[in-house]
C-alpha cells in the first residue's frame, strides 16, 4: 500500500499570475526609480548584476531567443555552464510545476512567437524570494533574472491611499484577474481579507480598503477609509 499524501488544491498559470501581479509590478517600479538610465553590467560567475553602484545578487530564470522564438529554463541550459547556486529559482518554478501540473514551467524549451520571459518573471518573483527582476539583452539573446536587493525592499508601499492607487494602475496596466489579484495582493499586505459577492473588503488596524467589482469581476472602483470606534 502507498502512503497516502496530502493533497495541494491544483492551480494554474493564469491563477498564480493573478496572485503576484500587483506585487511583482511594485517591485518593478520601486526597481526603476532606482536604476533608470544606469548602465549595467552581468557577472554569471559571481551571480550579480550591477546597475551604476548598485550590486544586486542574482538568479538566472531563463532565456528567450528572439531568431529562434524559444524560451529556455535556466535548469535546462547545459551549454552556459550556470553555476547551479544560481539555478535555484529556476528550479523552484519547476517544483511548482510539478506540483500542480502546470506544463508550461515543467517544459525544458518552449517555441513561441511572443516572448513569455516578463509573465514568468512576473510569477516567479511573486512565488520566490526575490526583490524584483530583469532582462538584460545580448545580442538577439534576453537572459531573465530575479535579483535582491535591500533597498528595493525598503520601498514597499504601506499607506492605504497608495495601495488603492497602486492597484488601479496596475489593472490599466496589464490584463489579469482583477477580484483574485485585489484578494491577494490585501493578503500580502497584511490585511484580513473578506470576499462578498461583488466585493472585497480588506482591514489591517484602523483600516480598510473596499474593492467593487462588475459581473465579470472587473475593478469598478477601489477606496480606503478609517474604521471608526464608537
Amino acid at each position: 500500500m502507498e502512503p497516502i499524501q496530502n493533497q495541494q488544491p491544483k492551480v494554474s498559470l493564469s491563477q498564480l499570475h493573478n496572485q503576484t501581479v500587483a506585487l511583482t509590478f511594485e517591485r518593478q517600479d520601486a526597481f526603476f526609480d532606482l536604476v533608470e538610465e544606469l548602465a549595467w553590467s552581468f557577472d554569471m560567475l559571481n551571480g550579480t548584476v550591477v546597475y551604476g553602484d548598485y550590486v544586486f545578487r542574482m538568479q538566472v530564470l531563463g532565456t528567450y531567443s528572439e531568431t529562434q522564438k524559444e524560451w529556455l529554463w535556466a535548469w535546462a541550459n547545459k551549454e552556459s555552464d550556470i553555476p547551479e547556486e544560481f539555478l535555484e529559482a529556476s528550479l523552484a518554478m519547476k517544483l511548482i510545476g510539478e506540483r500542480h501540473g502546470i506544463e508550461n514551467l515543467i517544459t525544458a524549451k518552449i517555441e513561441t512567437e511572443e516572448d513569455p520571459g516578463h509573465y514568468f518573471s512576473f510569477v516567479a518573483n511573486g512565488l520566490i524570494k526575490s526583490s524584483c527582476y530583469t532582462s538584460l539583452a545580448f545580442n538577439n539573446i534576453k537572459i531573465y533574472v530575479l535579483l535582491n536587493s535591500e533597498l528595493v525592499d525598503a520601498k514597499k508601499i504601506i499607506e492605504p491611499a497608495l495601495i488603492c492607487s497602486h492597484f488601479s494602475k496596475t489593472v490599466s496596466r496589464m490584463n489579469f484577474g482583477h477580484k483574485h489579484g485585489l484578494f491577494c495582493y490585501l493578503n500580502q499586505k497584511g490585511y484580513e481579507v473578506k470576499l462578498s459577492g461583488d466585493t472585497i473588503l480588506g482591514k489591517k488596524g484602523e483600516n480598510q480598503i473596499l474593492g467593487t467589482f462588475d459581473t465579470n469581476g472587473k475593478l469598478l472602483k477601489i477606496t480606503n477609509s478609517k474604521i471608526i470606534v464608537e
